[in-house]
C-alpha cells in the first residue's frame, strides 16, 4: 500500500494525483490525501522560477506536517504565468513529487501554451487566471474543474489532462532512479 499527501485539497489536483499513481503503480493500493498548503508566493506566480518556487514550498510546508500515519509520496502541483515577449502571457504549472523512503524529489513542468489576451489583459493588471477566466467566460470556479484551457479548447483538452501528463512524469523520475538520481 502506498500513501500518496497531496499539497492541496483542489479536488481535480487530488484527482490528478490518484490517476497518475494508479498509472504508474498499477494494481497497488493507494491512499491519497489532499490537504491544504502555503506556497509562499502570490496566488498568481508570474515567472517559471516563482512558479518553481511555489511548488517546492508547497512541497517542503506539507512535509513538515504530522499525518498521524507513514506517508510513502508528496505531491505538489503549481499554476503560473509567464510573459514570452511576442508570443504574450503563457500558462504552465510545475509538478513535484518526493519520495519520503529516498528523498529524491521528481520533478516536470507541464506543456506551455498561450493565455487568451483577454484574460491576459486581467492577470497582468493583478487578477489571477482562474477568476479571469470564469470572468471572461461566464465560468464558476474554474480552476477546480477543467481550468480555464478547457474552455478556450472548446473541451478538446482540460487543466487535469494537461497536469496528468506532467505527473506521470516526475512519478516516473522515481520509479527509475538509476536513470535520474
Amino acid at each position: 500500500m502506498k500513501k500518496i499527501l497531496v499539497a492541496s485539497d483542489n479536488p481535480l489536483k487530488v484527482k490528478v494525483a490518484q490517476d497518475a499513481f494508479e498509472k504508474v503503480f498499477k494494481g497497488e493500493t493507494l491512499i491519497v490525501i489532499g490537504t491544504k498548503s502555503v506556497s509562499g508566493v502570490p496566488e498568481q506566480p508570474m515567472t517559471a522560477n516563482e512558479t518553481l518556487r511555489g511548488a517546492e514550498n508547497r512541497l517542503a510546508y506539507i512535509e513538515g506536517l504530522d499525518m498521524g500515519h507513514p506517508i510513502d509520496y508528496l505531491i505538489s502541483m503549481e499554476g503560473g504565468v509567464e510573459h514570452k515577449g511576442l508570443d504574450g502571457l503563457v500558462e504552465f504549472a510545475f509538478i513535484l513529487v518526493k519520495e519520503i523512503k529516498t528523498g529524491n524529489t521528481g520533478k516536470a513542468k507541464t506543456t506551455e501554451f498561450r493565455v487568451p489576451k483577454p484574460i491576459a489583459d486581467i492577470v497582468l493588471d493583478g487578477g489571477e487566471v482562474g477568476p479571469a477566466s470564469d470572468k471572461v467566460f461566464g465560468s464558476e470556479n474554474c480552476k477546480h474543474k477543467g481550468g480555464s484551457i478547457a474552455y478556450f479548447t472548446d473541451g478538446v483538452t482540460t487543466r487535469e489532462e494537461v497536469y496528468l501528463q506532467a505527473a506521470l512524469f516526475a512519478i516516473n523520475e522515481l520509479k527509475h532512479p538509476e536513470w535520474f538520481f
